[in-house]
């Protein structure tokens, strides 16, 4: 894992309403990251709590506080594909993740099947950065960034995000109504 420098992420899985913090979308791409070779053929995935903590530049001495951002990240139910950038209307919901277990140092954790084949190998995507992901300091700041990432076109090296209305950006940005 120490090797991968960036998750492949489907562009609806970043669509996603924003309700779960900074450490639990950093947690959450790190371990897509790690499964992310082996989603076709395996249910579930296993990586070092020490490795996962180290890619995500997080104080390992903290164990209780990973176990809350995994904890989580399983009961997180997401709608998938606001902005309906792949044009296709489709209502959805599933978890973030199935299930996470540590057990002697390792985490052990598993998507919805749906979840699984929706993640790998997507026709829209953004390659995002591990490394930079840490660089935020709020999840505002990550959730735009990802947006942002998705938007743009590598090969002419220019992005252009669609109009996003109102009520739509506070959903993905996980910004309360009245705010």
């Amino acid at each position: 894992m120490r090797e991968k420098k960036e998750v492949i992420k489907h562009s609806a899985a970043i669509h996603i309403q924003n309700d779960i913090t900074l450490v639990q979308r950093r947690a959450w791409n790190v371990l897509l990251a790690n499964a992310y070779d082996d989603l076709p053929v395996k249910d579930v995935y296993r990586m070092l709590v020490h490795d996962l903590a180290q890619v995500m530049e997080f104080d390992s001495k903290n164990e209780a506080y990973l176990k809350e951002a995994l904890e989580a990240l399983v009961g997180c139910k997401v709608k998938w594909n606001l902005l309906e950038k792949d044009r296709e209307i489709e209502w959805g919901v599933t978890t973030l993740l199935a299930q996470a277990k540590i057990r002697n140092g390792v985490c052990t954790y598993a998507y919805s099947p749906e979840l699984r084949t929706r993640l790998h190998n997507p026709r829209m995507y953004a390659r995002i950065s591990l490394s930079m992901q840490n660089k935020f300091n709020s999840k505002h700041a990550q959730a735009l960034w990802e947006l942002c990432v998705d938007y743009l076109n590598d090969t002419k090296n220019y992005g252009e995000t669609p109009f996003i209305p109102l009520d739509s950006y506070r959903v993905l940005m996980g910004i309360a109504e009245d705010m």
